[in-house]
């Protein structure tokens, strides 16, 4: 509701009816630049989550290959057999 009251303050001050017209053109531009701006920085974001998904599945799947990998080192069967 303040807006209103400086909006009409200005009108009155500047003696015209066209005021609040010309504050739309110059605030509507920089509106829709702000828009495109803050459409730029969802996709970057969407974009960064997504890589960070695929990098965590990636270190998931690596450690899951980690610690079945300890089967192929050279000696395991061997140790195993010591063991029983």
């Amino acid at each position: 509701m303040a807006s209103f009251l400086i909006l009409d303050q200005l009108t009155e001050v500047a003696d015209s009816s066209h005021l609040q017209d010309k504050m739309k053109v110059w605030f509507s531009p920089v509106r829709t630049e702000d828009e495109t701006f803050n459409g730029l920085m969802l996709d970057l974001w969407f974009g960064l989550r997504l890589t960070l998904r695929k990098n965590r599945r990636l270190i998931a799947e690596l450690e899951a290959l980690g610690e079945r990998g300890g089967c192929c080192e050279y000696g395991y069967v061997a140790d195993m057999e010591e063991k029983e």
